[in-house]
């Protein structure tokens, strides 16, 4: 009769500190932001989001024959209008660290040469996504 009782107090105690430690986690979280400060949390977000404040417009680079680092989980996309290819982002992984690309090329199909596109805002280093191709 009573062995109910002392199951429902086991799983309310442990779902209590399951509460307790889960609180202190964010109160420790939050003491470290703090101790931070503002300025190096939004350099912190800049280097996380990708902002490049060196460039200050769109950057088309000089058509290469050499094609882009190795990479794997690109997005490559036909351009709807004209004959080229666009690469987006991918990864790389050496054994030890995996490297995040956000870089975009264009593959020109008919003269076989890749050019490099850089923007001041670039999105995040992603892999394994999708693109559109939109008219």
């Amino acid at each position: 009769m009573g062995k109910n009782k002392d199951r429902k107090k086991k799983g309310a105690a442990v779902q209590k500190t399951a509460t307790k430690a889960k609180k202190k986690t964010e109160k420790e979280l939050q003491k470290q932001i703090e101790q931070l400060g503002e300025e190096q949390i939004e350099q912190l977000i800049t280097k996380h989001v990708g902002k490049d404040t060196a460039i200050e417009a769109v950057i088309i680079g000089e058509p290469t024959v050499t094609p882009p680092s190795r990479r794997a989980n690109v997005s490559l996309t036909e351009h709807p209008l004209k004959d080229e290819l666009i690469l987006f982002g991918g990864e790389f992984f050496d054994g030890r660290t995996t490297i995040l690309f956000n870089d975009l090329y264009i593959y020109d199909i008919k003269k076989q040469t890749w050019k490099r596109i850089q923007t001041p805002q670039p999105p995040p280093p992603r892999s394994s996504h999708q693109v559109p191709s939109l008219i």
